[in-house]
């Protein structure tokens, strides 16, 4: 008789109530993003490009701009809202005067928010929408 060892394993993502489910969806790919951060060496002066898939599949993105360190942080098809969302995990360890870690500058690729759907936010939206990134990462 054989014996057969079954093993199961759960991974517990982190859901937040009354999360929007088109944020939501991100949850897997941002939890990579924030295991990079912590597995990669400190980056000084670096610059972190941030945003969709066309930060993600930059696969030349240290060779195209060196001599500047770039911290390549690119994920699916962000939008606005979820690049919001998930900012203080993904680029906010990059910031912040005393940091060892902080970046010298933010590239921030976001072209989802407006791609010709019936469902696409307003310029006027898009805007709103960056502003309210831009203030945050000034505060930070």
């Amino acid at each position: 008789m054989k014996t057969v060892l079954l093993l199961l394993i759960c991974a517990f993502v982190r859901q937040e109530p009354n999360l929007a489910p088109e944020i939501a969806k991100w949850e897997t790919a941002i939890s990579k993003l924030e295991q990079r951060n912590q597995t990669e060496g400190p980056v000084v002066d670096g610059v972190v490009y941030f945003g969709s898939s066309s930060i993600r599949r930059w696969d030349s993105l240290s060779q195209d701009m060196a001599p500047w360190p770039a911290i390549g942080r690119g994920y699916g098809g962000a939008k606005l809202p979820d690049v919001i969302h998930y900012a203080p995990r993904v680029i906010g360890p990059h910031l912040g005067k005393s940091n060892p870690r902080r970046c010298r500058a933010i590239v921030l690729f976001v072209g989802n928010d407006i791609a010709g759907k019936a469902t696409d936010a307003s310029p006027q939206e898009v805007a709103k929408r960056f502003s309210t990134l831009l203030r945050w990462i000034r505060q930070q």
